[in-house]
């Protein structure tokens, strides 16, 4: 660089004249910092990846380290900097970045999606819980109202897998968010045991629900995800 005053060698580089990372080292601007990529003081060091567009036919990427030279009285004497041309690790580095965002948008389309089917499915199939539920009251048979029965444990065994949809999709788009109102656990632990009592049918088993005496009647939390908890 002999020979080249004002920041002349800089030209090649950065199409303008300005200090580089060699003036850089030996007189600190702060006004140059954004100037590059990624930029850190190691000692006496400083150590910066930059992009340069005008060089080559499609730009390159620079790793540079320029450190400072002292005589044998420990006095500066100038200063050394080396490059590394880091362009294939970059462009690398950028297509992975580039597929990455990519599969999270496709992850996030496909969360959307989910969200979507979910609450579309849960109309109508509320709609048929409640319809059995008016029936269930009125007079019928009773092999009608075992088949009522059925088609009302199946309804909600169908609504609790639609819910369980929903909530994965509302963790991976980071939207899932609690209640906080006050219910009564015991009353939704029994009903969950009416819930599951449907499921057991005809097998020889005995569904108690028995609550404890330091259980209290009131509590504030999300009676939903409570209701999951007890029922998985």
């Amino acid at each position: 660089m002999v020979g080249k005053g004002h920041y002349e060698y800089a030209l090649p580089f950065y199409d303008e004249r300005r200090p580089v990372l060699i003036d850089l080292v030996r007189e600190r601007d702060e006004s140059y910092k954004d100037k590059y990529l990624t930029g850190k003081k190691d000692g006496d060091n400083l150590l910066a990846e930059s992009y340069h567009p005008n060089l080559g036919p499609d730009g390159i990427y620079l790793n540079a380290t320029a450190s400072l030279l002292y005589d044998p009285a420990g006095d500066v004497t100038g200063a050394i900097e080396s490059l590394r041309d880091i362009t294939k690790r970059k462009r690398m580095e950028l297509a992975l970045s580039r597929a990455k965002q990519a599969a999270d948008e496709a992850n996030k389309a496909k969360s959307d999606f989910l969200a979507n089917m979910s609450h579309e499915l849960r109309t109508p199939l509320n709609a048929i819980i409640g319809m059995v539920e008016l029936l269930l009251e009125s007079t019928l048979s009773r092999e009608q109202r075992e088949d009522l029965k059925v088609v009302q444990s199946a309804a909600y065994a169908l609504l609790s897998v639609i819910n369980d949809i929903l909530d994965f999709s509302k963790i991976e788009s980071g939207e899932l968010q609690f209640e906080s109102i006050e219910f009564d656990p015991e009353l939704l632990a029994f009903d969950v045991c009416e819930l599951v009592r449907p499921k057991i049918g005809n097998k020889p088993i005995e569904l108690l629900c028995n609550i404890g005496d330091h259980v209290p009647t009131l509590v504030k939390g999300d009676p939903l995800r409570f209701r999951q908890v007890i029922t998985n």
